[in-house]
């Protein structure tokens, strides 16, 4: 048995013209990979444009506790 965790997105409560934090980007790439998912989904994650977070404490954090790449 395995217990797994699903979020699902209201779409009414998205908005499409924003992109990602480059470490939210970072998670959710390094995330895809250890779990082995497929090349072209990888593709999709890894050429989705991100920005950088302004508030680099925050930026420092998340990065940091992940040890995730830039």
């Amino acid at each position: 048995t395995l217990h797994a965790s699903t979020y699902i997105v209201d779409p009414d409560a998205t908005d499409p013209t924003l992109q990602p934090y480059d470490w939210y980007k970072s998670i959710v790439m390094n995330g895809a990979l250890t779990a082995g998912f497929p090349a072209d989904y990888i593709h999709q994650l890894d050429t989705t444009e991100s920005i950088p977070d302004p508030d680099r404490e925050r930026w420092l954090k998340n990065m940091s506790e992940a040890k995730l790449r830039k």
